[in-house]
């Protein structure tokens, strides 16, 4: 899958609908965190990602379904139990209704001078599969 530039829309499918869904520009988070997140010698990237149902009902996903992949395809370490990102700030399980629309945060430990352009942003619709869509991560 091509990875597309980031701020660019594309469309997310879900069994409720179909949702535009777009990343920021990542800011590098070196002060954060703990010794289990990002670990040593890693870095936090933080990526703001805004979701707006735009057909059907209801649209529910999760910080499972994306992701930060190396060049090498590998996935990098999400942070899950909110060592940076505060609760309000993360994207933990989300549902929109009909034209809802949400922008939230997403961090992934990488390491310390990681060249981001070698990154991509991913979102998998049935995690852990392949992703349904990708963007470059910087």
């Amino acid at each position: 899958m091509a990875a597309k530039p980031l701020n660019t829309v594309q469309k997310g499918k879900g069994s409720g609908g179909t949702a535009d869904i777009s990343f920021g520009a990542p800011t590098v988070d070196t002060s954060s965190g703990d010794s289990f997140f990002p670990g040593e010698g890693m870095q936090t990237v933080i990526y703001p990602v805004t979701i707006k149902l735009t057909e059907g009902d209801y649209w529910t996903t999760t910080y499972l379904k994306f992701g930060l992949n190396d060049e090498a395809g590998t996935s990098c370490k999400a942070d899950v139990l909110s060592a940076v990102l505060s609760g309000s700030d993360k994207l933990d399980v989300q549902s929109l209704n009909s034209g809802d629309t949400v922008t939230k945060k997403l961090a992934f430990a990488v390491p310390v001078g990681a060249d981001l352009s070698k990154y991509t942003v991913v979102y998998k619709e049935n995690y852990p599969g392949d992703a349904d869509l990708a963007w470059t991560a910087k």
